[in-house]
């Protein structure tokens, strides 16, 4: 069944675009202005880009999980973006596969509630500032925003099952 599967993914061309999405999801970043999360007054230390760039790697495997129907094609697009990552930024590759941030976004979005803004409360708080507003603030909307380009960038795929 799996070199069956394979195989029609493959004569369709579902796999060259799982491999493509793949790879641009690994070079989403909060400020090259591609996902529209970041305003002109946002005041963003290179801590807080990189917790909003972790942030971001997360959604991608999540959204690809959640809005794609072939597991093959998950595993395509999660495989592409990795390998994307390990050869082009193999410090932050090792850096977000030794970390416990996905493992906190993770059980955030577990729980019961408004999505965004339980994001947006572990943001500011992988960001080392819990109660900050702006900062729950700035994780919602890069949750918020993310998804959306996420799961418009998957429809554009045009994935036939």
């Amino acid at each position: 069944g799996i070199a069956k599967d394979i195989g029609f993914h493959k004569e369709n061309g579902n796999l060259l675009k799982a491999q493509r999405l793949g790879a641009a999801m690994a070079d989403l970043k909060p400020d090259d202005g591609s996902l529209g999360i970041l305003r002109p007054d946002d005041d963003l230390t290179s801590p807080i880009l990189y917790q909003a760039r972790v942030l971001i790697t997360f959604l991608c495997g999540r959204c690809a999980r959640e809005n794609i129907k072939a597991p093959i094609l998950t595993d395509t697009v999660r495989t592409a973006m990795y390998d994307r990552l390990k050869e082009n930024e193999h410090g932050y590759y090792t850096n977000i596969a030794d970390g416990a941030a996905f493992s906190f976004y993770r059980l955030a979005l577990k729980k019961d509630g408004d999505k965004k803004k339980l994001v947006g409360d572990e943001f500011a708080k992988l960001c080392g500032s819990a109660n900050d507003k702006s900062l729950k603030e700035l994780g919602s909307r890069i949750y918020v925003g993310t998804v959306a380009y996420l799961i418009n960038a998957i429809k554009e795929c045009n994935f036939k099952y």
